[in-house]
């Protein structure tokens, strides 16, 4: 779920039908992982996708799911990264860490190190065609699934979950451009 490491998408799928046929998009998420997002997020729309380039190479796209498509920073919410390149589960988890230590200074080391060791554990290598979806659910823990629908792994802290999603959808960001798409005030 990264920037030029491929940390940054997410994927949802089944049951959404009709709405996300409508939708335009250069890349099909799996069923699998539409389902899952169907599961935790009701009445899940699209609010927005975004490629996500390192120089001119295509790292991931993003999709943001949210109740009717209308995403506001409350639970729930998923966030989909379907990965156009091969990644290191590691490098995913550094990039991850390093990016919520920039945007959120009150972070302590301890905690961004308990993170880190619990995010080592869920992400695994990625490759072309790989999903990883970040749910942040009504119960404030954030659960990780892969594109067969498999759960890989939860963080049950519950400033994890802001955190970590702050990445692509907080105000701090590195690239604008990218989260307004995904929050869908722009368009890609």
């Amino acid at each position: 779920f990264q920037a030029e490491d491929g940390i940054r998408d997410f994927c949802l799928s089944r049951g959404l039908g009709d709405e996300y046929k409508r939708q335009q998009f250069s890349y099909s998420l799996t069923n699998q992982t539409l389902s899952i997002v169907n599961t935790y997020v009701p009445d899940s729309k699209i609010v927005g996708s975004a490629q996500y380039k390192y120089f001119f190479f295509k790292v991931y796209r993003a999709y943001l799911f949210a109740p009717n498509g209308e995403f506001n920073d409350k639970a729930p919410y998923a966030l989909t990264l379907a990965y156009q390149r091969s990644l290191s589960g590691t490098s995913i988890t550094d990039k991850t860490i390093k990016l919520m230590s920039e945007q959120n200074k009150d972070l302590s080391k301890n905690q961004l190190n308990n993170w880190q060791y619990q995010l080592n554990n869920i992400f695994p290598n990625v490759n072309d065609g790989s999903e990883l979806t970040g749910i942040l659910a009504d119960n404030g823990k954030t659960l990780f699934y892969n594109q067969a629908g498999k759960f890989i792994g939860e963080i049950t802290d519950k400033n994890f979950g802001p955190n970590f999603f702050n990445i692509w959808l907080g105000t701090n960001t590195l690239d604008t451009d990218f989260t307004q798409q995904l929050l869908g005030k722009k368009n890609d």
